[in-house]
């Protein structure tokens, strides 16, 4: 029986991989990180989270873990950093909500969640990202917001401590 299960689970896996070799995913940039003499990865960055524009297909946003906002107008062929993020007196991020009435509206959750590090909560801009305002949610850790589809006055936030509206 046993044999039977890793059979099974192998040929599984097999058609698996091979379902995922037909996506169509091409290299960007095919640098490599950089590492110390230890062979440990560092000098760079991770994604903490990937959000689309509302309307605008070519316009995106990714914040990072290690610190800022960073907004592509043309698919992500290149990324801008927002002026911003640079002064932010907290610089771990991990969610980003985009207001679908005015793309100048964000709001920025701040954490570390892959780290279980707490955050300073939401912080919002209304000018696109040259500045930030904290407006709650402090020491926490905002995982991820969601704004009503049919109402950008109403925002849900998963946090380490629980959900919030």
């Amino acid at each position: 029986m046993r044999i039977f299960l890793y059979v099974f689970s192998a040929l599984f896996l097999l058609s698996l991989s091979s379902q995922a070799q037909n996506a169509n995913w091409t290299a960007l940039n095919p640098n490599l990180f950089p590492t110390n003499v230890s062979g440990q990865i560092h000098g760079i960055s991770r994604v903490s989270q990937l959000k689309f524009h509302p309307s605008n297909a070519n316009k995106m946003y990714a914040i990072s873990a290690r610190g800022g906002l960073f907004i592509s107008n043309n698919g992500g062929t290149t990324w801008n950093v927002t002026p911003g993020t640079d002064f932010m007196p907290y610089a771990r991020l991990a969610s980003i909500c985009v207001d679908f009435t005015n793309d100048q509206i964000l709001y920025l959750g701040t954490g570390d969640h892959n780290y279980y590090y707490s955050g300073s909560g939401v912080w919002k801009t209304t000018d696109g990202g040259n500045t930030f305002t904290q407006i709650g949610l402090n020491n926490t850790l905002v995982v991820d917001m969601i704004m009503d589809p049919l109402n950008n006055n109403t925002i849900v936030a998963v946090t380490n401590q629980g959900i919030y509206k």
